[in-house]
Order: C-alpha cells, then sequence, then structure tokens
C-alpha cells in the first residue's frame, strides 16, 4: 500500500501526477523523462516521517531537483516501511536536467547527511538509497571517492581513443531529421518545425540555417503584399532538395508572421552562457579535429549541428551552430567577439584539414583570361603562319590574268 507523504512544486496537489506529465510531454529530446530515487531507512536508523521529508528535500536539492516537481510516497508492500520519490528529468522548459555523475553525486551527499539525520551508510549489503533500481554504497563507489584509487582505477579504464581530453562528452539529444524513407513528408515536416520553435533563432539566416541541420530546406517569398514560406525535404546523403516544395498554407504549421514574433521574442533573451558553452566546444573541435568530418563528430558529441556556407572554390564564408542541448542558434558573426569568426574555420580548414586554399574570385578571373588570351594568339599565330605558307606556295603558280585566247 503506497501513501503519498510529501509533494513538491506541483500545480495542483490534488493532482500531482498531472504536472509531472505536463513536463515530460515539454520535451522532444529526452527519452528517458521519468526520474525515481528510492529511499530504505534500517529499523535501527529511527529516522520519523518528518526526517524523511527533510532529508529527501536536501537530497533532491543537491542532486539538482529542488525546483522540479517530485512527490515523495510512502510504501509497505514489502514488510518494512521505505519511501519513494518520483519526479521528472526536464524543467518547466523543456531542458534536461543534469545527470552527469549522478550516483555518485548522491553518495557523497548522503555522507554529509549521514550525521545530521543520524543513520548508517551501507557497507555493500545494506542498501541506504537506490536511483532507478541501482543502489548506492560506499563500496561501489570506492575507486570514485579515494583519490588514490581513482588515478589506479583511470589506468586500468583508459578513456577511448580519439575523444579529445578537455571534450566534455554529455548525453546525446535525440532531436527529429527529415527521413525521406519514412514518407508523409508534410506530417514530417510539421513535426520539425513543431521542434524548429522551440529552439532560439533570432534572424532569418539562422533560422534557414537550422532547419537545414534539420534536412529540410526553407524558402520565404513575396506575392503581391502577401509574405509566404515552402518547405522541402532534403536527402540525407546528398543535401539536395528530393521533395515537392510544399506551400505553408497547406501545411498545419506556423506562419511567417508567428515566426517573425518568435524571433523577436528571441533577440530579447540573453545568451551569454550559451554563447560561451558553444565557444569552448568550437575551440575543442578546430584544435583536435584533423578534417571536417572529425570536426563535426567531436562537435556532435557536444549535440551541436554545424551549417557551413561556402563560396565555389571552398571558401568557408559564414557558419551556423545548432546548440540541441541549450536549443540556442548562433552564426559566426556573433562569435567573432570571442576569436571564433569563420575566419577560424577557413584557417582550420587549410592548415588542419590539409585542404587547398581557395583562390580569390578577381584572381580566379585574371587566370583563366590569361590563360584564354594565350590560347587565342597561339591559334592566331599558328594560322597567320599557316596562310604564309599558302601565299608562298600559291605566288609561283598564281595566274597573271586571263588566259589570251589567240
Amino acid at each position: 500500500m503506497a501513501t503519498i507523504l510529501y509533494v513538491a512544486n506541483v500545480d495542483d496537489p490534488d493532482n500531482p501526477v498531472e504536472t509531472l506529465e505536463r513536463y515530460e510531454r515539454g520535451s522532444l529530446r529526452c527519452e528517458k523523462t521519468s526520474f525515481h530515487m528510492s529511499i530504505n531507512p534500517s529499523d535501527t536508523d529511527g529516522m520519523s516521517e518528518e526526517q524523511v521529508v527533510e532529508f529527501a528535500k536536501e537530497l533532491m536539492a543537491g542532486l539538482g531537483y529542488g525546483n522540479q516537481p517530485y512527490i515523495i510516497y510512502k510504501h509497505m508492500d514489502t514488510g518494512r516501511v521505505h519511501y519513494h520519490v518520483v519526479s521528472v528529468r526536464v524543467d518547466k522548459e523543456g531542458k534536461k536536467i543534469n545527470d552527469s555523475n549522478e550516483k555518485r553525486r548522491c553518495q557523497a551527499l548522503m555522507k554529509k547527511l549521514a550525521a545530521k539525520y543520524g543513520f548508517t551508510i551501507g557497507k555493500g549489503e545494506k542498501k541506504e538509497a537506490d536511483i532507478d533500481g541501482k543502489a548506492f554504497t560506499s563500496k561501489a563507489a570506492a575507486h570514485f571517492l579515494d583519490p588514490e584509487l581513482f588515478e589506479k582505477w583511470l589506468q586500468d579504464n583508459p578513456p577511448p581513443e580519439g575523444i579529445p581530453e578537455d571534450a566534455v562528452i554529455t548525453e546525446r539529444v535525440r532531436y527529429k531529421k527529415f527521413d525521406p524513407k519514412k514518407g508523409e513528408y508534410a506530417h514530417q515536416i510539421e513535426e520539425i518545425m513543431e521542434q524548429a520553435m522551440k529552439y532560439d533563432f533570432r534572424d532569418i539566416k539562422q533560422f534557414k540555417d537550422m532547419m537545414r541541420s534539420f534536412r529540410i530546406e526553407v524558402e520565404f517569398q513575396r506575392k503581391g503584399l502577401s509574405l509566404y514560406v515552402t518547405f522541402a525535404g532534403l536527402d540525407p546523403k546528398t543535401g539536395k532538395r528530393c521533395t515537392e516544395k510544399m506551400h505553408s498554407t497547406k501545411l498545419n504549421v506556423p506562419n511567417p508572421e508567428a515566426i517573425s514574433l518568435h524571433m523577436e521574442h528571441c533577440q530579447e533573451k540573453p545568451h551569454y552562457e550559451d554563447k560561451t558553452r558553444v565557444c569552448n566546444a568550437l575551440r575543442i573541435a578546430l584544435n583536435h579535429g584533423t578534417s571536417e568530418k572529425d570536426c563535426r563528430k567531436i562537435l556532435a558529441k557536444m549535440n551541436i549541428s554545424v551549417v557551413l556556407n561556402k563560396a565555389k572554390g571552398g571558401r568557408i564564408e559564414d557558419v551556423t551552430l545548432v546548440d540541441h542541448q541549450t536549443r540556442c542558434v548562433f552564426r559566426s558573426n556573433e562569435l567573432k567577439g570571442m576569436g571564433l569568426g569563420a575566419a577560424e574555420f577557413e584557417k582550420a580548414r587549410v592548415e588542419r584539414w590539409g585542404e587547398p586554399p581557395a583562390k580569390d574570385e578577381e584572381e580566379k578571373k585574371n587566370s583563366q583570361f590569361l590563360d584564354d588570351l594565350e590560347d587565342i594568339l597561339e591559334i592566331f599565330s599558328h594560322g597567320r603562319n599557316r596562310r604564309h605558307d599558302d601565299d608562298v606556295y600559291k605566288r609561283s603558280y598564281r595566274k597573271t590574268g586571263p588566259r589570251r585566247k589567240y
């Protein structure tokens, strides 16, 4: 039998589950949205229900769930009293709660709170706290808590090759991309547009490049005084359009006015921390990536997509970065102040990726003009010499006038 002992940060205390479900529906990128932790005090600990609630509140706050909606249940189905804490791993804006090293942090918090609440940490057999069905014990996490043991463990378990040491690998964010094999093109575009409107983009270029990272080509067109949008799917292999253009009026998508209002709203938000995260990731990728593909892979591990806009010669003129973790979009001209503009990508392309420098357009035109001029002169010279030879040959047998009749 389970009874609700305590609820926190819910809209309706009589129906707390509704708040949890609403938070879960607000995320398109987090697959495991549910959070569950069980608390199993022993009979010798003598913790009261009030102490269990206060202990759970401190534990949730320390793990980053202090402002999340959560419910504490009291359970007695095993013959002894224990407690369950249920919450969600996404906040009210749909962003994932950081659960990096959650088990290790929980064990460290329990050690700090043990003296305050008068309970003992298990020795490997007794379960004191459990998140998602896996128990935390001092024995299981010993190599993380002791620096010397951790150093030895790191030697026995080295990080995989090819990943920079300063790269922070986060849980992979899932997001929708257009897939021509799935069919139902209109439905795919509608779902991707719903996803896109949860990202922070501040101009048309950012929006179009972000949609391109989702494999959708977007064009804004004007007919008279009306502005409308067309969408088309892109082939994942070639990056070229593989469907007919679909008019926005035929789809269940926001109109141009709604997109414009969204951009204005995003322009008012401060994005300094989000921009700093992207810049840190870029420095790692540009310093360690030995090719464009390698650079993209490193950024993808940090949930960042890259859209490179190149000139005909291959020169990188502009870059758009889509951070799926913070749902923010940045262009390279916004990062110039931090030393990470398009010029840094072009430098990496030439110096690190080993690609030849792109010729300047004017230089290419001049070079082509000189090549064409040489060809013309050669042909002209050859033709003139040939005509001169013919003239000499014909002069010996040239008729001096009409044949006389006698």
